[in-house]
């Protein structure tokens, strides 16, 4: 592999890792949305959807 390529793939790769951070945080928010909601419409506490998670 040539070494000017390297730098290239290495960005991708940060970048391709930022995306996966982010979309799980994304996906860690609308859990906790979605606890919250029920929190409001059932009356749960949150801790305890979170510990059932």
């Amino acid at each position: 592999m040539p070494t000017t390529t390297m730098p290239a793939i290495m960005r991708d790769l940060r970048v391709l890792n930022l995306l996966s951070i982010m979309t799980i945080f994304l996906f860690w928010m609308e859990i906790v949305n979605a606890a919250c909601a029920l929190e409001l419409a059932w009356g749960v506490e949150t801790e305890e959807i979170v510990v059932f998670l």
